[in-house]
């Protein structure tokens, strides 16, 4: 192998290295046709979830089991479904959200609450209809275009919406709206906004959400990457911290609700790439155990790197400079379960380096920098 080819394996492995933890979701089941199109779905106390589809659709809750078995459709009068986008449970109360707004030129967006009964039927317990204070013109020009939704939750006695930016050039900004959980009229003003990413659109709008009340938890969908926002005061769901999952395909995800703090279910909608199943997916947003640590990522004239697994054989470690030359080369053997190891690289000139470690089988890279050190007079 040339160096340049060597150094461009590096530079690979060092970006599977530093990229986001990836989000596995798992198959659990598949969506029948009448459901097809689903836009938001709700975990129920029941053990069943509450679906719903799009605009077009007729306006119907469907009751569905953990594999997409239909176990009863409630046809919901004196409601219309003009762009139906997401559900919400919370204390007894579904909440479906009419606020889809693809077009930035609705001015009759509403939500309706049910109150949820035995054996999951529903009861229509009053109509919530708002608009967006800041929304002037219907639709407002292409740079203004940040008026839809697709994503609804509950949290105590209020409800939140997060819209789907469709601003042109994509500035890259969810915001988010309050307002109670009454029946009523609202005029609601954004509370706070949170920027996903800059490029194409598909890759950075919100697409749904979840919240899960006893981890305080609150989740955004996007097409292919979920955001989670945590540790948190009250509903500044912004203030706190935050990750990034990344999902493998970029597919048209809508629904997504907690199954319990640590899992989720997420549905897609099918189209001719496939989709049209429901996924379970399994997280934690505490930083995993990693069997080795490099501390010092700038080194002067000693790398320390520390390991928490016992090693099953010799770990091998090697540093190449920026142009993929090996620069120094070694071994360590051990029979703790955890410890220090000490590289010397005194000798080694100012200058860029990438570290690579196989450790039990596994490959990482790590990228380092040694600086010039200035003596003094």
């Amino acid at each position: 192998m040339t160096n340049k080819s060597l150094l461009q394996a590096l530079l690979i492995l060092l970006g599977f290295s530093l990229q986001a933890q990836q989000f596995i979701l798992t198959d659990i089941g598949k969506l029948k046709h009448s459901i097809d199109e689903c836009s938001g779905l709700a975990v129920l106390p029941s053990g069943n979830i509450a679906m719903i589809n799009d605009s077009g659709n007729d306006p119907e809750l469907f009751i569905c089991d953990f594999s997409g078995k239909i176990v009863k459709k409630i046809d919901l009068p004196k409601v219309e479904n003009i762009d139906w986008e997401d559900l919400s449970y919370a204390n007894g109360y579904l909440y479906i959200g009419d606020i889809g707004n693809n077009k930035n030129k609705r001015e009759n967006l509403s939500i309706y609450k049910y109150k949820v009964r035995e054996n999951d039927e529903v009861k229509l317990e009053g109509i919530i209809s708002f608009s967006y204070q800041n929304q002037i013109e219907f639709p407002p020009a292409d740079v203004s275009k940040n008026f839809d939704a697709e994503a609804l939750i509950t949290v105590g006695d209020s409800l939140f919406i997060f819209t789907k930016n469709r601003t042109k050039p994509f500035s890259g900004y969810t915001y988010v709206y309050g307002m109670s959980n009454q029946p009523g009229s609202y005029t609601l003003s954004p509370l706070d906004s949170f920027k996903t990413g800059i490029g194409e659109r598909d890759y950075y709008w919100v697409s749904g959400a979840a919240y899960q009340s006893s981890s305080n938890t609150l989740v955004l969908l996007g097409y292919d990457k979920v955001w989670f926002f945590y540790d948190f005061k009250g509903t500044d769901f912004f203030g706190g911290a935050h990750k990034v999952f990344q999902m493998k395909n970029l597919m048209q995800k809508e629904s997504i609700d907690f199954v319990n703090e640590n899992t989720l279910i997420i549905t897609d909608e099918e189209n001719s790439y496939g989709g049209g199943l429901i996924y379970q997916a399994h997280f934690s947003l505490k930083p995993a155990n990693q069997p080795i640590n490099v501390k010092n990522k700038t080194i002067e004239d000693t790398l320390t790197f520390n390991y928490h697994q016992k090693l099953m054989q010799p770990l091998l470690w090697e540093i190449f400079n920026t142009e993929g030359g090996s620069m120094a080369v070694g071994n360590f053997k051990s029979t703790d379960t955890s410890g220090t190891y000490q590289i010397d690289v005194s000798k080694l000139p100012p200058g860029g380096y990438i570290l690579h470690l196989i450790f039990n089988g596994q490959s990482k890279a790590y990228k380092l920098k040694k600086l010039m050190l200035l003596k003094p007079y």
